[in-house]
């Protein structure tokens, strides 16, 4: 569907929802689209904050070895898939 008009409102629309400006939720997006590593890491991020708070047994060494091999086996399988 085309947008037509003699008087140029249409462009001048075009051109202020082109130039519009990104909330910070755009700016994030973006930001995950160009650095597609910063998703799992974020991901890693929270996990550990949210069950370091909801445990107290979270940073033992086996429990933290457990989440560290988990981390390789999934970093060796996205490195793989480039």
């Amino acid at each position: 569907m085309a947008i037509t008009a003699d008087d140029g409102t249409a462009s001048a629309a075009l051109e202020e929802f082109l130039n519009r400006r990104q909330t910070v939720g755009q700016r994030f997006h973006s930001v995950l689209h160009r650095q597609p590593a910063l998703s799992p890491a974020i991901v890693l991020v929270l996990s550990v904050a949210a069950f370091s708070l909801t445990s107290s047994h979270f940073y033992q060494l086996q429990n933290l070895s457990l989440v560290f091999q988990q981390v390789a086996v999934v970093g060796r399988w996205r490195s793989g898939r480039r």
